[in-house]
């Protein structure tokens, strides 16, 4: 379980990196709080996208569409 999580962080923290760069902005221009906040929403978001991923690869195996 830990590998997981742990390749979710890196992806999350990838994609924060990312975003910052588009704003023209760094990570040493973040406080703590602030890109810890930033990385938990990208976590959230790639977590909820496996999830909907899976249900519908699930309803397809069930020839549900």
């Amino acid at each position: 379980m830990e590998k997981y999580r742990s390749h979710i962080r890196e992806k999350a923290i990838g994609r924060v990196k990312s975003r910052l760069a588009i704003a023209g902005k760094s990570i040493p221009d973040l406080d703590k709080e602030n890109l810890e906040h930033l990385v938990k929403e990208e976590e959230e978001k790639i977590v909820s996208r496996w999830k909907q991923s899976g249900v519908i690869a699930f309803m397809a195996f069930l020839g549900i569409t």
